[in-house]
């Protein structure tokens, strides 16, 4: 005999209960004072005889009490009388089955023709068969993903099982990694949504270890419930393995990779990825396509690859079309698994990037944005540094990515400026500031915006040391002269890893090595959060940079100038100043360019889009790999209209469109989740654990040929609580006519005790 809720508590609790009726008896009972009368002795004999049988009754009515209340326990408490010798009843169990597919990204692997997730659901299919399901069975089926997937919300008759066979066909294999105590749990809920006493999970998995959470004492005490040791569980569970069988091979795509960070329209870029076979056999040559916007933009061939194998595959690539941009990297291969033959990443592709270049000329030559020779030579002081700018461009003859617009200092017009039209500014050799530009600089950089200053030979202290204190950009202490060396001060990179110096710094390939400095702004920053670059011997700064906040503002600091004056430095004739200067712009660039980056995503990793206030969006829709679509709203902070969506577990393509048509859609790629790949199954050790008699999670391990005695088909015991529910009624029944019979007796009593009283 077994018990749903068999626990010694349950049965202190029910041993209280059932006291009631005694305790109450005790406290009641009636303390009858006999009345003596002189002449009325017939009469006293005849109350002493009625007194009699109203002690029987009661005791009578106490045990029927006591009987009701011991039955009602022991009907709660669901016992289940096994199947035996002794048993008149056996064969008469059913059983609320609890099925657990493993749908996650592994089960895609082939075994044999099929794959591990169909050959899962037609070994579910057997439960169909004659005698595996009793008539009052109920099935229940939970899809095991990275959050369990409910495919019967509640437990589902015999009967009516084919369905549910049915839509587990039409279901496509999984993308996601899995949890299976996540989804025993919510198994567990269901069938305890069921009628029938008996519980059992059925978990169907390719054993994949990452996904079992062996070892996880907390998981599986969530998933089952806390287990007592030598307590015979409510709820029993199976493991069925479904693993794949024979050797394969199997190529994964890795990581896709697009360069430069910013991508410009009909400016060349590379798209790398790597490919590595994960299998136990050998994969003969196949065939890589490039796949750019739904169009192939270009394929190469693989040669063989031995199991562990990898090989990096480059293809070079220019983007005609502007905005957000998706490209996928995928190989024709018949390997083990389907879902790793592709990777998708995608890049922003600009036009143009506006920059603004605040000129320490003093003039009154206007707004130029022209960028041509002629406003070079309006602008001597930045001529070198419009030149650099305008040579990021793939040949002479097409535009540059880079578009600078130009205006002095001293124009009226810089007030007019509205800055937040441009991706970064740089204040070139200036002697002051104008007040209000000091103040729309620092509310530009807050708002995710770089901002570059040159100092030079015009550049006055009180910029240095007043100007940009008061605006709140930097804090800088300046010596009172400008050092000056007849030799050029020996240079020491401080932060060789900073976007902007890593392409130039690299201890094969050093090009800064032949930089000439001779003269520079002595400064000292008194920022903490300031990073410096590049510095003299002497540990004077020449380049260092402060982030301002969170948003991607940031301020980058030159020292020395870029005009090509004799006798400050060389800068402008090294062959590396063009690509330090484009470098130092895209990177000052990348606050405003920020949610417009190239988009390779981690499983899980949130898809963050950021934008301007305008044009304002009500609503956006994602599209998932899966082509089902999810509705967002975005927020505003700090001056950006920014949308997060955390779902992101599915590897592949995601596409996000707003409600306003003015706004492209824009790409993201999602890779694999890493442990998906992992081919580590379960041990003997794990599965040992998960059936230690500590907590026995693990009733056994079956094989398909077991599932259905496995389920109760066999049947192992029989529901009491049906006659037992009967016996209460019954019980119910009798103390009821008990109950209207001692209180007619009671009521003939009292009647006869008045009629005494009134004789006398």
């Amino acid at each position: 005999m077994s018990f749903l809720f068999g626990s010694l508590a349950w049965w202190i609790a029910g041993a209280l209960v059932v006291s009631i009726p005694i305790i109450i008896h005790l406290l009641h009972r009636q303390r009858t004072q006999p009345v003596l009368w002189g002449a009325m002795m017939f009469l006293k004999q005849s109350v002493l005889q009625q007194k009699r049988r109203k002690k029987v009754d009661h005791w009578l009515l106490m045990l029927l009490r006591l009987a009701g209340l011991a039955l009602l326990v022991a009907l709660l408490a669901q016992p289940l009388w096994e199947d035996n010798e002794y048993n008149p009843l056996a064969g008469k169990a059913s059983t609320d089955i609890g099925i657990v597919i493993d749908h996650s990204l592994s089960t895609r692997r082939l075994s044999g023709d099929r794959t591990v997730y169909d050959q899962a659901v037609a070994t579910i299919a057997r439960l169909t068969e004659a005698s595996a399901l009793q008539s009052s069975d109920t099935v229940s089926v939970v899809l095991a993903e990275k959050a369990p997937r409910v495919l019967t919300p509640l437990p589902v008759p015999r009967d009516n099982f084919a369905g549910t066979l049915d839509k587990l066909r039409k279901e496509k294999p999984g993308l996601t990694a899995a949890s299976i105590p996540d989804a025993v749990q919510k198994a567990r809920e269901i069938i305890g949504k069921g009628r029938n006493t008996r519980k059992t999970i059925i978990v169907l998995s390719d054993g994949q270890k990452s996904n079992w959470r062996a070892n996880d004492l907390g998981a599986w005490n969530a998933a089952l419930g806390q287990r007592v040791k030598g307590a015979d569980s409510s709820i029993k569970m199976y493991e069925l393995p479904i693993t794949p069988v024979g050797e394969r091979a199997n190529l994964s795509i890795g990581e896709v990779t697009i360069s430069p960070d910013l991508v410009g329209q009909n400016q060349p870029s590379t798209i790398t990825a790597t490919v590595t076979n994960t299998g136990s056999a050998e994969m003969p040559g196949v065939s890589a396509r490039l796949i750019v916007a739904g169009t192939e933009g270009g394929r190469q061939p693989v040669s063989a690859l031995k199991p562990g194998e990898s090989r990096t595959l480059r293809f070079d690539h220019t983007f005609t079309d502007p905005n957000s941009q998706w490209v996928e990297v995928r190989i024709d291969a018949p390997d083990g698994l389907d879902a790793d033959n592709a990777a998708t990443a995608s890049a922003y592709v600009w036009q143009t990037l506006p920059v603004l270049v605040i000129d320490g000329q003093l003039s009154s030559a206007g707004i130029d944005s022209n960028a041509n020779e002629a406003t070079l030579d309006k602008f001597k002081r930045s001529q070198f540094l419009g030149a650099a700018m305008l040579s990021a461009a793939p040949t002479a003859d097409s535009p540059s990515l880079i578009k600078p617009t130009f205006v002095s200092v001293a124009d009226g017009k810089l007030s007019g400026v509205p800055l937040d039209d441009y991706a970064m500014v740089i204040v070139n050799d200036v002697p002051q500031l104008p007040t209000s530009i000091q103040s729309k600089l620092r509310d530009y950089a807050s708002s995710g915006h770089g901002v570059w200053f040159i100092l030079g030979r015009n550049s006055e202290r009180g910029l240095i040391r007043d100007q940009l204190a008061a605006s709140n950009l930097l804090q800088l202490d300046v010596s009172d002269r400008q050092e000056a060396v007849e030799e050029s001060a020996g240079i020491e990179v401080i932060s060789p890893d900073h976007p902007t110096l890593r392409p130039f710094t690299k201890p094969e390939r050093n090009v800064l090595v032949g930089m000439t400095t001779l003269k520079w702004w002595s400064v000292k920053p008194r920022n903490p959060d300031v990073k410096v670059l590049l510095a003299t011997k002497n540990g004077d700064p020449l380049m260092f940079e402060r982030e301002i906040d969170a948003n991607g503002g940031r301020i980058v600091v030159w020292t020395s100038p870029v005009d090509g004056t004799t006798g400050w430095n060389n800068w402008p004739s090294m062959r590396a100043f063009s690509p330090l200067v484009n470098t130092t712009v895209y990177h000052l660039a990348s606050g405003w360019t920020k949610g417009q980056a190239n988009r390779r995503l981690e499983s899980g990793q949130p898809l963050v889009w950021t934008g301007p206030t305008s044009p304002a969006i009500g609503k956006a829709e994602i599209t998932l790999p899966d082509n089902t679509k999810e509705q967002v709203r975005p927020i505003v902070r700090d001056g950006r209209q920014i949308i997060r969506f955390k779902e992101t577990h599915q590897p592949g393509r995601y596409e996000l469109r707003f409600d306003q048509t003015a706004l492209a859609p824009v790409y993201y790629g999602v890779g694999i989740d890493p442990v998906e790949l992992q081919e580590e199954t379960l041990s003997e050790a794990d599965r040992k654990w998960l059936a230690s008699e500590d907590h026995k999670f693990l009733e056994a391990t079956i094989t398909p040929t077991e599932l259905a005695s496995a389920v109760g088909g066999g049947s192992q015991g029989t529901q009491l609580w049906p006659i037992l529910a009967g016996l209460v009624l019954g019980v119910l029944l009798f103390e009821t006519f008990m109950t209207y019979r001692v209180m007619r007796q009671q009521t003939v009593a009292g009647m006869g005790t008045t009629a005494s009283a009134t004789v006398a």
